[in-house]
């Protein structure tokens, strides 16, 4: 039993310890407060920029293609308040066709029509925390997350199971609100 006690009496004084540690010494009167970053508290940081999206399946994960001069003006073309009827839907790139995807946010915080290959796959889908929370309609799930303000990545998972991985870039020139 003396052990017990001892025991015991070592955690009441390592809790004590513990509790004078993280309360501090600050006087009657002091006011502890945190900084949050610019913006309003619950805010995501990377919020979404409004208007149109265009952007491309990735077989890597830098999306390197994506950087493709020649293959990211098609797809700013193609997704422009798109997709443009016309324009192509696809880049050739290591021997695959790589899809573009395009879709647009909305001053509500609401990513809209989203196109794969020119196929309208999600109507519509709210941005919660500014990220898309995995939704899934017509037999294709989608996810994202902001990287920038102006930049999602996210995943396209469909009936099968088979994902890819995508990327999508604001358009200049397209804000909605």
């Amino acid at each position: 039993m003396h052990k017990t006690t001892t025991a015991l009496t070592a955690l009441a004084v390592l809790c004590v310890v513990a509790l004078a540690a993280c309360g501090g010494s600050g006087g009657a009167g002091t006011t502890r407060t945190a900084t949050v970053p610019a913006g309003k508290l619950g805010e995501a940081i990377n919020t979404p920029r409004s208007g149109s999206y265009g952007g491309m399946e990735c077989t890597d994960q830098a999306c390197s293609h994506f950087t493709d001069a020649y293959a990211r003006r098609q797809v700013l073309r193609s997704c422009d308040n798109g997709p443009v009827e016309g324009q192509p839907t696809s880049y050739r790139f290591g021997g695959r066709d790589e899809y573009f995807v395009c879709f647009a946010v909305r001053e509500t915080r609401r990513l809209v029509n989203f196109h794969v290959e020119g196929q309208l796959v999600l109507r519509s889908a709210l941005l919660r925390g500014g990220d898309l929370l995995q939704t899934c309609e017509g037999g294709l799930c989608i996810a994202g997350t902001w990287a920038t303000g102006g930049q999602m990545v996210g995943t396209l998972q469909n009936a099968n199971g088979i994902t890819s991985r995508f990327r999508a870039d604001w358009i200049p020139g397209t804000a909605s609100d």
